[in-house]
């Protein structure tokens, strides 16, 4: 059974759920910040009567949260927008966590953080979110407001999700070994920059592989197999300069998210996810290869394959396919 009323611990007010679901609804309806919504379109997008919708703003209205003009709509005032924003912020941190660490689908994922996220202190909502990694999407490409940091991992989402035109970088391949084999084959792989040239009626997407125009490999995948390709969408991508951080530089770090293979040699970087899957997974954990720790490349062999890496003490050695399944943080000053 979740809570009806929930305590706001900056202020001490109470807000119900329903007065929440209107704050975030009206976030998610408007073409601006400034743009009234209009009452119909709210009441339509949640599914109640227009007397009902009339009756909660006017609530909302005296709690300092919206401004209400009849005939000509609703308008969140900051304090609204702020209260708003946490929890589309909350519902976006469920629906990763749900999906990531255990495995629910992403659209059941989306109804269960409904619920979860009324329920969910924003100090606890901010704890979830470090652990995640501070993602700025989720798994459906919904965007998650963000608190103040500047570390926010990116939230690989389906290729399917993307729009003719867009370009992704793929992030994750979960699918069986011999659909993973062909896909290396053709050119695709973690770290791949993808865009989507068009997409058929069938759902067949045909694909540009690769950053340079000219040199780019074509690629059609299915609409099934395109589904299972997780991709970072380009404009969330966390490339932010090419200089690592100097130890005692008072600049302010950011960060960027890369395959393990694309280090430079004496670069790097901590291990953030691993995408590999079965034994390879196991062995690689068996190494000391897991999430937090500092890895670094010591060594390129002449053709770049295998690689030579440092992980708690050790030396390890993993072919560039192997690495490329793993992704890890680089600290950059910008």
């Amino acid at each position: 059974m979740y809570l009806d009323i929930l305590k706001d611990s900056d202020d001490n007010t109470f807000m119900s759920e329903s007065l929440e679901m209107y704050l975030a609804t009206l976030i998610r309806l408007r073409e601006s910040r400034r743009e009234p919504v209009p009452l119909s379109t709210l009441a339509d997008a949640l599914s109640i009567a227009s007397v009902s919708a009339n009756e909660m703003c006017r609530k909302l209205q005296e709690q300092g949260l919206v401004v209400y003009r009849p005939y000509k709509g609703v308008t969140l005032t900051e304090e609204g927008e702020r209260r708003g924003r946490m929890v589309l912020r909350r519902r976006g941190i469920w629906t990763v966590f749900l999906t990531q660490k255990l495995g629910i689908a992403p659209e059941r994922a989306h109804e269960v953080a409904d619920a979860l996220e009324h329920g969910t202190p924003d100090d606890v909502a901010d704890r979830l979110a470090d652990f995640l990694g501070n993602p700025r999407v989720t798994p459906l490409g919904v965007p998650i407001p963000p608190a103040d940091t500047v570390y926010a991992y990116p939230v690989a989402v389906p290729l399917t999700a993307l729009a003719t035109g867009r370009v992704g970088h793929v992030a994750e391949l979960p699918v069986d070994a011999a659909i993973r084999d062909f896909l290396h084959k053709q050119g695709l792989q973690v770290g791949t920059p993808v865009t989507v040239l068009s997409i058929a009626d069938s759902g067949e997407r045909l694909l540009a592989m690769g950053s340079n125009e000219k040199t780019a490999r074509h690629l059609s995948l299915t609409e099934a197999t395109a589904a299972h390709v997780l991709v970072v969408p380009q404009e969330d991508m966390l490339e932010v300069g090419d200089v690592t951080c100097e130890p005692e530089s008072e600049t302010t770090p950011y960060v960027k998210l890369i395959p393990l293979s694309q280090l430079q040699k004496d670069e790097a970087g901590v291990i953030v996810r691993l995408n590999s899957r079965g034994a390879l997974r196991q062995r690689l954990l068996d190494m000391g290869v897991v999430t937090g720790a500092e890895i670094r490349l010591k060594h390129k062999a002449p053709f770049g394959d295998p690689l030579e890496f440092m992980v708690k003490d050790y030396q390890i050695s993993l072919r560039k396919e192997e690495a490329a399944e793993i992704m890890v943080e680089v600290t950059l000053c910008v």
